[in-house]
Formats: C-alpha cells, sequence, structure tokens
C-alpha cells in the first residue's frame, strides 16, 4: 500500500491506496436505504490491461541471486548423491569444503597434538 488513506466517517468502511489504485475496507452499519447521505461516484481511470501487467508484476516471482561457489557446490552434491533409504527418507552426505586445511594453516596438526599430550602429561 501507498499510505494514502481516506476515512469519511466512522460509521463507513475506509478507502486505502495500494497499487491496484484504492481498496475500501471497513464495517458498513445497517441502515435503512432512505437514510444513505452519502453518495460515492468511482471512477476508472486506469485501463483493465494496465492493472493485468501491475497485477503480473506483482505476482511475478523475484529472481534467484546468483550462488556462490560453495552453494553451488552444496547443490551439486544434493543433486548427485542423494538418496532415499528402506524408510522413505531421504539421505544426503554433508557438504563438506575440500581439504585445504594444511594449505590455511601449516602444521596446525602437529601443533595440537603437542599441545594437547603437554597437557596429558600434567594430569
Amino acid at each position: 500500500m501507498d499510505g494514502k488513506h481516506v476515512l469519511l466517517d466512522h460509521l463507513l468502511p475506509a478507502a486505502y491506496g495500494s497499487i491496484f489504485r484504492c481498496i475500501v475496507i471497513g464495517p458498513v452499519s445497517e441502515v435503512e436505504p432512505d437514510t444513505y447521505r452519502y453518495h460515492v461516484a468511482v471512477t476508472l481511470s486506469v485501463s483493465l490491461e494496465d492493472m493485468v501487467h501491475r497485477f503480473c508484476q506483482v505476482e511475478e516471482p523475484d529472481t534467484a541471486p546468483v550462488m556462490s561457489h560453495d552453494e553451488g557446490q552444496c547443490e551439486a552434491v544434493y543433486s548427485t548423491e542423494r538418496y532415499r533409504d528402506i524408510n522413505g527418507r531421504y539421505v544426503v552426505p554433508m557438504p563438506f569444503k575440500p581439504l585445504h586445511r594444511d594449505e590455511l594453516f601449516p602444521r596446525s596438526r602437529q601443533i595440537a597434538i603437542h599441545r594437547f599430550q603437554n597437557l596429558k602429561r600434567k594430569l
């Protein structure tokens, strides 16, 4: 909605602006037909084709965002390695990253083992 709001009386529905022009929402009190004090004139200045075009624009889903390299790898793992087990459940392996830890943290395993052994000796 574009925020426009028209209220003639608290007993009458309110008009709210939207991308489709105007929406009338609200309660209507039960009164005798001869006691109406308001006359409403409605005009349509937009063609039906234009309104259908706007509706289609609103209802059209957004384009999918571009996947990162990791997301693409996860999608590939899912599409190639998923299967159903005997209970009918889908099984998908965890998409772990390739093992490049030694390049990022050289000798980190040896350092961790050495520290663990030191702690073990202290106990």
